[in-house]
């Protein structure tokens, strides 16, 4: 192997720094010194295999479309260097999803920091969501079938009287499960039982039954997920609005549901008419490819396997992601305006680089057809039922290793110090010698390093000639490391990785513990994903620290807690993270803001992320669900 072949992989962007701040072993052995930075710019896609029958996408149709893709986006990008520069960016939509950009305020005059305009945008349509919530059953009712098409559940009188006797706030905003179940009533019941016995034979997952002798586990281990769900469930009269129920919980923090979008569109055009009730078909599956199959995936690339739940109109579908997407030196400044629409992987398909969901899980378990499997969070096209995670249940007491927060360790605003903290485990995935350093965690943690060369893009204060007024204006030629003195960011275990690997990640970073409640220490708290959703959401929103939140995942809560008011959201790529935090940290509105968010996030999930609260929205959840594996379910409605 010559020294050419050795590091093809590999993009050089700094010539006269030769000091390595890493090795990448080679196949035959030797090391080649690497910057972990520096990232693959070279994206093979590697040959379809025959999986789950009928669901792989033609190839003619796909090439077809990959050429009118390319001169669509070729179009596109005319289209946005065309634009003037005057342009007021707040509603520019890019081509995968609304956000924020930092030219000039144009027109409209608005000179305020793009966080300044998001808070306040957000905290208008805060205000308007907890004052529209129903009062009364007649509001309620009629508020659910204006969202959903059809009537609510039987005993939705009862459960609002309960969610009321509770001082539930948010009686209304169940979108984010709504939509999780809707596919579901495009198959007929007597398919869905099927399946669910069938799929109960599978690994990590467990069977119960809610009847009136109470919670039954019919299938897998006595899990933890088993005690939580009994222990929110039994305080409430459940049995006034649950006859039987029987479900199946995943154990795993990874979704197992992933059908392809021709099929889902069916399932759902069949869901509005209620068609399936008729029939008895189930519209996803082909005769020729009736059985169900359940592919265990794990340390493989598996977004060839995924795309095919992507419209063949969308970009994942019609564009070859490379990984020169991935790695830009020359990042864009915005900031998340519409957060369902940043992380949807069909319409931005480079965000399958940015976790290990797609590119290396360390254990994935799917299914491609519609079985109604409940898990605790999904990216989006994926199709599980979301309903509460209850390692956030047992965070909320456990009092043990600290997981409580403690008043007395968690400082006031005032004596906590300026930067953004994360410590946790290298365990965002499956890391090989040439992915690690492009797994979240890690790559998040280089990024903000000191001795990160990456430049970063930030703003200032300027003023507008002629005026006394100010704008902000791109501010060019520094590096993350020249601000990494707002970061705390530490890998303290290497985790989930073959070696050579994880020995160079451990000369890499030098992993060290530090006390759990070290966060609380700091004004910002970064929660990350790991493998999946990261568990310690709650805990740190009702500490006094704002949080940071950067995921891919979507979780039945989304509806509850507001971007810009309860947290702050970041984008999967990240790179806006340098500019809010010093906006944060240095401007007096930035300060004012984190407090802000630190103390209405405390005080907003202390009130509605209670027990008594994921009690009834898991009660919530298997009403629906009882109605929807009922096989006279369009005759069971409410009908006061």
């Amino acid at each position: 192997m010559n020294e050419s072949q050795r590091v093809r992989e590999f993009k050089q962007v700094d010539e006269q720094n030769s000091e390595p701040q890493a090795l990448y072993l080679l196949s035959d052995g030797t090391a080649q010194a690497v910057r972990p930075w520096v990232f693959c710019n070279t994206y093979i896609p590697q040959p379809r295999r025959t999986m789950f029958g009928a669901f792989n996408p033609r190839s003619g149709q796909r090439n077809m479309l990959l050429s009118l893709g390319s001169l669509t986006a070729i179009l596109f990008i005319f289209y946005l260097v065309r634009l003037p520069s005057d342009t007021h960016t707040l509603d520019l939509h890019t081509a995968w999803g609304r956000v924020i950009t930092t030219n000039s305020a144009g027109k409209n005059h608005d000179n305020r920091h793009p966080v300044e305009r998001l808070v306040a945008q957000s905290e208008a349509a805060f205000k308007t969501l907890t004052r529209k919530q129903s009062k009364t059953i007649t509001e309620a009712s009629a508020e659910y079938t204006r969202r959903y098409g059809r009537r609510p559940p039987p005993g939705f009188d009862r459960w609002f009287g309960m969610a009321k006797d509770h001082d539930m706030v948010l009686v209304d905003e169940f979108d984010s499960v709504m939509a999780s179940l809707e596919p579901f009533w495009g198959v007929h019941p007597k398919t869905l039982h099927a399946r669910v016995e069938e799929m109960s034979k599978a690994g990590n997952l467990m069977r119960l039954v809610l009847n009136d002798t109470g919670l039954v586990n019919t299938v897998g281990k006595i899990h933890q997920h088993f005690a939580l769900i009994q222990r929110v469930l039994d305080p409430l009269p459940w049995r006034d609005v649950i006859d039987e129920v029987d479900f199946i919980v995943s154990t795993m923090d990874e979704p197992r549901v992933s059908v392809p979008a021709e099929a889902l569109e069916l399932a759902k055009s069949y869901a509005k008419t209620q068609k399936s009730t008729i029939d008895g078909k189930s519209p996803e599956i082909e005769p020729a490819d009736a059985d169900l199959h359940v592919h265990g995936f794990g340390h493989e690339n598996i977004w060839e396997w995924l795309v095919d739940a992507c419209r063949m109109s969308d970009p994942a579908r019609t564009w070859e992601a490379s990984y020169e997407d991935f790695n830009s030196t020359n990042p864009d400044l915005s900031f998340v305006d519409d957060r369902a629409a940043i992380i949807d992987p069909c319409m931005d398909p480079t965000l399958h680089h940015y976790h290990s969901i797609w590119t290396s899980p360390s254990v994935v378990s799917l299914t491609k057809h519609l079985v109604p499997v409940f898990s605790q969070a999904r990216p989006t096209r994926f199709n599980d039922i979301l309903y509460p995670s209850p390692f956030y249940i047992e965070r909320m007491e456990d009092k043990t290793e600290n997981k409580q927060v403690d008043p007395e360790i968690d400082l006031p605003w005032e004596q906590k110090l300026d930067r953004v903290y994360w410590v946790g485990t290298a365990n965002a995935g499956w890391a090989t010698p040439e992915n690690w350093f492009k797994l979240n965690r890690q790559r998040m943690t280089i990024m903000t390093g000191s001795e990160s060369p990456q430049p970063v893009p930030l703003l200032e204060r300027t003023s507008i000639s002629g005026s006394e007024k100010t704008t902000w204006k791109a501010k060019t030629g520094l590096l993350w490391k020249d601000i990494s003195q707002y970061f705390h960011l530490r890998i303290s275990r290497i985790d989930w990785c073959p070696n050579p690997s994880c020995d160079v990640q451990e000369a890499y970073f030098h992993p060290e513990r530090e006390e759990q409640n070290d966060v609380l220490k700091n004004k910002y708290c970064l929660d990350l994903d790991g493998t999946s959703y990261s568990g310690r959401y709650y805990r740190l929103l009702r500490s006094s620290c704002a949080v940071i939140k950067q995921t891919l995942f979507n979780e039945w809560h989304d509806d509850w807690l507001m971007p810009w008011v309860h947290y702050i959201p970041l984008s999967p790529r990240g790179y806006e993270l340098g500019e809010v935090t010093r906006f944060l940290i240095e401007e007096p509105e930035g300060r004012e803001i984190g407090r802000k968010i630190a103390d209405q996030g405390r005080s907003w999930s202390k009130r509605l992320l209670r027990e008594e609260d994921i009690g009834l929205v898991i009660l919530r959840i298997l009403m629906e669900y009882q109605r929807i594996m009922s096989l006279n379910r369009d005759e069971l409605f409410y009908s006061g």
